[in-house]
């Protein structure tokens, strides 16, 4: 059974999900984010080899690609889909997307789906886009069992908010925000229903209280996180691991196997970005690490955002790259 447990604080909001009573996935979402807004900004600087700065009423000017037509002083309804960064501003784009719980709307006209939709699915749902101009849709893996009326109204729903925002920039010269989610909406998205949803995390406190120590066992096999300013670096042991087989390479393999679901399912919960540098315990057969590797790569696919996993022969490590979503532990 899968919840989607969601505490609500002064500064932040958390979100944990939770399958079959243990916690898979664990977000911190800062009421302070400004990633998805949308901004009706005036134009202040063209500068073609760079792009074009945009006054969105922050201390910095955002930046947006460069396009032809604009000119210094023009308004431009832009999101922002980078936060302000040391010296450099908000990233922004004129490419609106507005995100529903079972629908992502864009205004390219695209429709896509997600990966885990199967082929008869997805013409199921094609059936439900009307095109309309230059808007649409992508569907995400949450539209694979649920209801048709219920994914209609979600597209429904994002399509008024679209038009309502343009109609707001329509004839407007004051800078200011159009559109900005709040950190509960963001977190109720992430359920595919709303009796998935428990508020409060009472039943998973246990659970919450333990995410982010630095050391932690599974059935005997040791995982330790250490965190450095370029990449996290995972050490896996097997001190307390006591099943034995016929020889050091196969409980060392074994040994691997249990560590790499674990190991998987941390980088989620941690919701670590960058670079992960695995250490497993040392294993010499090259048919081994192959395997080791498809089932890392097996466990990665559980997570709800872009990753990859590769081993480095020379280094006997195994690397992986992760894209973040909202704060980490």
């Amino acid at each position: 059974m899968r919840k989607v447990y969601i505490s609500s604080g002064e500064e932040k909001v958390e979100v944990g999900i939770v399958i079959d009573g243990i916690i898979e996935q664990f977000y911190r979402l800062d009421r302070n984010l400004l990633t998805g807004t949308i901004v009706l900004g005036k134009v202040d600087n063209v500068r073609k080899a760079v792009g074009i700065f945009v006054n969105i009423g922050m201390d910095k000017n955002g930046l947006m690609p460069y396009r032809e037509n604009l000119k210094s002083g023009d308004m431009v309804c832009v999101q922002i889909v980078k936060e302000a960064e040391g010296d450099k501003g908000c990233a922004l784009t004129e490419k609106i997307t507005l995100a529903g719980r079972f629908a992502v709307l864009n205004d390219l006209g695209e429709v896509k789906f997600s990966q885990k939709i199967d082929e008869a699915r997805k013409m199921e749902l094609l059936s439900l886009y009307t095109p309309d101009s230059n808007l649409g849709y992508i569907f995400r893996s949450s539209c694979m069992d649920a209801d048709n009326d219920i994914i209609t109204q979600d597209m429904l729903m994002l399509k008024k908010r679209y038009y309502d925002i343009l109609e707001r920039a329509k004839n407007n010269y004051k800078v200011g925000f159009l559109y900005t989610e709040s950190c509960e909406e963001v977190a109720e998205r992430f359920a595919y229903s709303q009796e998935e949803i428990v508020y409060g995390f009472e039943d998973i406190i246990e659970q919450i209280e333990t995410l982010g120590e630095r050391k932690i066992e599974v059935d005997g096999v040791e995982l330790v996180f250490d965190k450095t300013e370029a990449m996290m670096v995972v050490d896996v042991n097997s001190h307390r691991y006591n099943r034995q087989f016929v020889d050091a390479e196969k409980t060392n393999f074994e040994a691997n196997i249990v560590a790499v679901k674990e190991i998987a399912r941390q980088i989620r919960l941690r919701n670590i970005g960058g670079i992960i540098m695995v250490d497993f315990i040392s294993i010499r057969d090259a048919d081994n690490k192959a395997k080791l590797l498809k089932m890392l790569k097996e466990e990665l696919k559980k997570d709800n955002v872009m990753v990859k996993a590769e081993l480095i022969e020379s280094l006997s490590l195994f690397a992986i790259t992760r894209k973040q979503r909202y704060n980490s532990l």
